[in-house]
């Protein structure tokens, strides 16, 4: 029984502990790899470094110290070839990067013929997402959004760069709306003046009809009354119409926010209607 509880007191104390970052990970990681190198278990230790960047955990820094111990170790193995493309990776990474001075022809070699051979790695924002320039040795795989941060990332998923992702002002919306919907009120209201002048005008019209429909004028000048009315009337129909579709459009523009490319009016005859494109 005692010793049950002291089993379940150990599993309770396991899943009490937080779990490791990716980053405190890699950072145990390059430790026990500088303890192996110190060790001289140098293939232990390059094991290590490759197990760790094939994780595809790493930061940026944390990977370019990775490349750099896994050149530095593939390089006292005798293997220059993968010390190179180690160190390749490691000045794409940080191209300010130096070995101290006096340091073995064993590894000054593969990194001088890594920093003669084009390795650039440059990456830009542009329009709101990272764009490679530059990628001479084909490092990037891909791009992607984590917690405002917009990253490109290796074969295995490693962050080779970082940008913050850019922000929309929250006004500019707003502003571009306001803007889009103003021009349709203003002939909304143009129109509805001018239907209402016409309006006016047909009403004078029919008055000076009605006055003289009295059996005594001649009947031409009624007919050229009647039809001066009909042209105010059908002139008045066409204003009130344009009125009704350009405020209709004003509305849309002003709730949706959309470009007035999308909606227009079509004048058709003595008609008028909205035409939307959604």
């Amino acid at each position: 029984m005692r010793a049950v509880l002291i089993v379940l007191v150990a599993v309770a104390t396991v899943h009490a502990q937080p779990a490791q970052s990716n980053r405190e990970r890699v950072s145990e990681a390059l430790q026990k790899i500088a303890r192996l190198e110190q060790q001289l278990e140098y293939e232990q230790a390059l094991v290590l470094a490759d197990r760790t960047i094939a994780a595809g955990i790493s930061t940026r820094d944390q990977l370019a110290d990775l490349h750099l111990i896994a050149g530095r170790l593939a390089a006292g193995l005798d293997h220059p070839d993968i010390a190179q493309q180690h160190f390749a990776k490691l000045l794409a990474l940080r191209p300010d990067t130096t070995l101290v001075v006096g340091t073995s022809p064993k590894l000054l070699a593969p990194f001088e013929a890594a920093k003669a051979a084009p390795h650039e790695l440059v990456v830009a924002v542009t329009g709101g997402r990272l764009v490679v320039t530059r990628d001479d040795l084909h490092l990037v795989q891909g791009t992607r959004t984590r917690d405002n941060t917009l990253e490109a990332f290796d074969e295995h998923g490693n962050e080779l760069a970082i940008a913050a992702a850019p922000v929309a002002s929250p006004g500019q919306g707003g502003e571009l709306r306001s803007r889009a919907w103003i021009p349709w009120a203003v002939a909304s209201g143009a129109t509805l003046i001018a239907g209402g002048l016409c309006a006016w005008r047909y009403s004078v019209a029919q008055d000076e009809w009605n006055r003289e429909n009295d059996g005594m004028h001649d009947y031409s000048r009624l007919q050229t009354l009647e039809d001066r009315g009909q042209r105010w009337a059908i002139a008045a129909d066409v204003g009130f119409g344009l009125a009704a579709a350009t405020a209709v459009t004003a509305a849309i523009l002003f709730a949706t926010g959309s470009s007035s490319e999308r909606v227009g009016v079509a004048i058709t005859g003595t008609s008028a209607g909205l035409v939307a494109h959604f």
